[in-house]
């Protein structure tokens, strides 16, 4: 017997559909095997005419716009890649937009003292530390937050990919934003602190 016969003795499923096409890569002891064996014999005519019925099956084809329909049921994830040069950008974004209101800040302060020369020095450089520390730790969570949802080696390897114009635009617009918003702090606390530092005078 073959060493591909079963340990019973007869044919596999696989060996039977071998047999179907005329014993194509089996060898004759199967041939033999399936002569002297009556259940194996029944087995390679059933798998004949299975084989026979499914090639009579006319070939069916799908409706037009049937792989269209599909595909647009299908939400494909942006590639790996992509989302980590998003964060990367998300990452740059944020040290641009620190980097600006911490400048503004500054320049806000010169300003201020210029116009204010009555305010105590150690009063604003309290506070504008005290907003720059604010600014650096939300920083610091946001970096944390993407590092730990795309993973610190598709970061780095991000950091030379290509940036799409929306991306550069949404960076623009933040850094405008808190820019703004340093601003507008800084004008209300000088509108605040009106009254007083006339009374100084």
């Amino acid at each position: 017997m073959s060493k591909n016969l079963t340990m019973n003795g007869h044919l596999t499923s696989d060996e039977l559909e071998l047999a179907t096409a005329n014993f194509a890569g089996l060898g004759d002891t199967h041939r033999k095997h399936v002569d002297a064996c009556q259940r194996c014999a029944a087995g390679v005519i059933d798998a004949r005419e299975v084989s026979v019925a499914l090639r009579s099956l006319p070939v069916v084809s799908p409706r037009p716009g049937f792989a269209e329909r599909v595909m647009s049921r299908v939400t494909l994830p942006l590639p790996w890649h992509r989302r980590a040069a998003a964060a990367a950008w998300e990452r740059k974004s944020t040290s641009a937009s620190v980097a600006a209101v911490l400048t503004t800040l500054v320049a806000g302060a010169g300003v201020w003292a210029i116009g204010f020369p009555e305010l105590r020095p150690v009063a604003l450089a309290t506070w504008i530390a005290g907003q720059a520390g604010d600014l650096v730790w939300q920083a610091t969570i946001g970096l944390g937050r993407v590092a730990y949802s795309v993973g610190l080696a598709d970061l780095a390897n991000a950091i030379g990919a290509d940036l799409t114009m929306g991306s550069a635009i949404a960076g623009l617009a933040t850094v405008a934003l808190m820019s703004i918003g340093s601003m507008s702090v800084m004008i209300r606390l000088i509108r605040e602190n009106q009254p007083e530092l006339a009374r100084t005078r």
